[in-house]
C-alpha cells in the first residue's frame, strides 16, 4: 500500500480521496467473491462460484488464491498425509489456511489497488 501512496501523492488531495474511495468499493466487491480451488499434479486451478460483479475483481480473486495455495503446496499436502497423526495434520493444516489467508488478504490489497490506480489514470488520463 505504501507503493500506491507514492503514486499518488502528487495527485490533488480530492483525487486521492476517490482513489481512496475506489479502493474501498473494489474491497467490497471482493468481499462478494467466492471461489473454489482444485489441485491437481501441482497445478491450482480457480474457479469462480459467486462473481463480484466485476470481472477484473474475480480475476484478482483467483490469481491471488492460486499465487497463495501454490506457495503453500507442499505444506498442504503434507497437512493430508495420514502417515501423520490427527493431532499433527490438523495443527499443520491450522497453521497452512493462516498462511494462506496471511497471503490472499495481502495479495488482494496490493492488486485491488494497483486496479483502483490504473482505473483512476484511465479516467484522468496520465501516468
Amino acid at each position: 500500500m505504501i507503493w500506491l501512496a507514492l503514486a499518488i501523492a502528487g495527485l490533488p488531495a480530492a483525487q486521492q480521496i476517490e482513489v481512496k474511495d475506489e479502493i474501498v468499493v473494489l474491497g467490497t466487491k471482493m468481499k462478494q467473491w467466492k471461489a473454489r480451488v482444485q489441485s491437481s499434479r501441482g497445478k491450482v486451478t480457480c474457479i469462480t462460484q459467486i462473481s463480484s460483479g466485476d470481472p477484473a475483481v474475480d480475476a484478482i480473486g483467483c490469481s491471488a488464491m492460486s499465487t497463495c495455495i501454490e506457495r503453500s503446496l507442499p505444506r498442504l499436502l503434507a497437512s493430508a498425509d495420514k502417515r501423520r497423526s490427527s493431532a499433527e495434520r490438523k495443527a499443520l493444516n491450522a497453521a497452512v489456511t493462516e498462511e494462506i489467508k496471511t497471503c490472499t488478504s495481502a495479495q488482494h490489497e496490493t492488486l485491488l489497488a494497483a486496479l483502483a490506480e490504473r482505473r483512476f489514470f484511465a479516467r484522468h488520463g496520465s501516468k
